[in-house]
């Protein structure tokens, strides 16, 4: 089943395009936030073993900086996301054929 037709029966049952856009939204904040916090973790233990005549360092600010980049072009890409569920017609999602 195509990511459009879920959509396209959610809208057909009467779910609202703002609950859409807030759930697709939620989600993606979700996932980067999680996976951000995985990758810090795991920056910090390489960070920590590798040894310290290894030319690697990572400073707070570019972190946070690279840390909110992913974090707005994450939440970005879901705008193009909830874009596209705004525009789609229930009928033509979930496979009308034409009689």
């Amino acid at each position: 089943m195509r990511p459009s037709s879920q959509f396209g029966i959610l809208k057909a049952i009467g779910t609202r395009t703002a609950y859409l856009a807030r759930s697709v939204t939620l989600q993606v904040l979700v996932l980067s936030v999680g996976s951000l916090v995985l990758s810090v973790l795991l920056v910090q233990l390489f960070e920590a073993v590798l040894p310290s005549s290894m030319p690697f360092q990572l400073g707070f600010s570019t972190l946070a900086l690279t840390c909110l980049s992913f974090i707005t072009m994450s939440l970005a890409g879901s705008l193009f996301s909830v874009w596209k569920v705004a525009k789609i017609d229930a009928l033509d999602a979930i496979g009308r054929t034409a009689a």
